[in-house]
């Protein structure tokens, strides 16, 4: 197996259009739904959010087939501060604690302001 993303092997599925492509016409409405109740989950309500992940990038040290942004060793692309701001508009509506993060990322975050 390739370590290298679905990009850096220019393959068809790392665009979104080609990803959406796919998945129309497929429906596992009706199968999730069955399986939720099968466990006694159905109806979903809404929880408490607990956890905030921020994609900094598609730089990773490894590539994983399940990874939902193709990142990879061989990607260089990176949010700069301005598109973080960007995402989390004006101002915050609460507050974020670091609980796992590594080098400057951690010290940016833990001093972001609007």
């Amino acid at each position: 197996m390739p370590a290298t993303s679905l990009a850096s092997r220019r393959l068809p599925l790392a665009q979104p259009r080609v990803q959406l492509a796919h998945s129309d016409g497929v429906s596992l409405d009706h199968e999730f739904k069955t399986l939720l109740e099968q466990h006694g989950l159905w109806p979903l309500t809404p929880v408490r959010i607990s956890t905030l992940q921020i994609n900094l990038g598609r730089v990773c040290n490894m590539t994983c087939l399940h990874c939902h942004v193709d990142a990879g060793p061989d990607r260089r692309e990176a949010r700069c501060k301005r598109g973080l701001h960007h995402g989390f508009g004006p101002t915050p509506s609460a507050t974020v604690q670091i609980r796992k993060a590594r080098g400057s990322v951690a010290t940016w975050l833990a001093t972001w302001s609007p």
